[in-house]
């Protein structure tokens, strides 16, 4: 239902999936990325929060946090749960990713550096952030 944008039905699916095993973590991000494509933030957070509190090593669930709070201008708590996510993981190209996005806003000079290694780690949007911004 996700990549058929019916964000309330990958919301209902994930809520079932957690009704069969509240310690999936994975459900829980899920949930969590269709509570945002829904501008439910708060929700969003919660499940993101859940994720991480189920598996606190589960980088992935950072880096959506930190673009969670990216969209939301909180530019500083994106910037560290980026880092924490890529800390945990530093192979994980969405989390350069945000990031890069995040130093842009920021006017941190070096936001370039993350671009080229969302790049190098195979995250196909970096491209993009290179091609636009970094010369």
């Amino acid at each position: 239902y996700f990549d058929q944008k019916d964000y309330s039905k990958s919301a209902e699916y994930a809520t079932k999936r957690i009704e069969l095993n509240a310690m999936n973590h994975v459900a829980y991000l899920d949930r969590g990325l269709a509570h945002r494509k829904m501008k439910a933030y708060k929700e969003a957070e919660k499940d993101y929060d859940k994720a991480i509190s189920i598996k606190p090593d589960f980088f992935r669930a950072y880096a959506y946090k930190a673009f969670l709070n990216l969209e939301r201008g909180q530019f500083e708590k994106a910037l560290e749960l980026s880092s924490t996510a890529i800390n945990i993981n530093p192979q994980y190209g969405y989390a350069y990713l945000v990031r890069a996005q995040v130093k842009q806003k920021m006017g941190i000079p070096d936001f370039c550096m993350d671009y080229y290694s969302a790049k190098s780690y195979g995250e196909p949007d970096a491209t993009e952030g290179v091609r636009l911004y970094c010369k």
